[in-house]
């Protein structure tokens, strides 16, 4: 008899997003998906989407994904950010993945939209970076089960690196699994902020973070 496949939570945390409604309905109507919405509990511009979980929680992302999580049925988590999509397609290799149990945890390959040449190439060096560093941010729609984010204790209340902080603690019982399936996400940002001026940004808060500098400082430091 074939099994039903495993139930896959997607948490999205949600701040000030006028598009969310278009990001749940590209999942709603999946079998063994859930979809979870988790607004921040000031945020009174993001429309209420239908066909999922909506709840509010204690504005930040990682706050905001604890609450999400903790009210998730799925026995994998998947965090999404609310400018980021996958295709529902790539869930099935999400679910065999987790099968291995040497995978604790898991990510998508990251491509940012709208693109130039720079942006193109932000997205190559990011995808270098998680195979040789094994440490993907957020905006890859990073992926565990939900077994082991209990065991590790979830997302650190940090202001920033919340994303890299659980991969380090995920790695400490098991590998990274890296998909070849893309994580689309926005890339707004570098437009809005300046090509170079988010770069390296990026990159000097990961550099001051490997040397021992601390989120809260960081978020002082870099203050988006």
């Amino acid at each position: 008899m074939k099994l039903e496949p495993v139930l896959i939570s997607i948490v999205i945390p949600a701040w000030k997003e006028l598009e969310i409604q278009g990001l749940v309905n590209r999942y709603t109507s999946l079998q063994n998906v859930e979809v979870i919405v988790v607004l921040g509990e000031d945020d009174n511009v993001t429309p209420l989407p239908s066909g999922c979980v909506v709840i509010r929680g204690e504005r930040g992302r990682a706050f905001q994904m604890n609450c999400g999580a903790k009210k998730s049925r799925g026995q994998i988590i998947l965090f999404l950010h609310a400018d980021t999509y996958v295709l529902p397609e790539s869930f099935d290799s999400v679910r065999k993945s987790m099968e291995d149990r040497q995978h604790s945890i898991g990510c998508y390959s990251l491509e940012l939209k709208p693109a130039n040449f720079w942006i193109w190439l932000v997205s190559k060096v990011a995808n270098m970076r998680t195979k040789v560093f094994k440490l993907p941010y957020g905006d890859q729609a990073i992926f565990l089960r939900k077994c082991d984010f209990v065991k590790i204790g979830g997302y650190n209340n940090e202001p920033i690196l919340e994303d890299v902080l659980l991969v380090k603690a995920a790695k400490q019982i098991g590998r990274l699994v890296i998909l070849q399936h893309l994580a689309t996400s926005s890339s707004r940002r570098w437009y809005k902020e300046g090509m170079y001026f988010t770069t390296l940004r990026n990159w000097g808060t990961m550099i001051a973070f490997v040397l021992g500098v601390s989120p809260h400082t960081l978020a002082k430091l870099f203050k988006r």
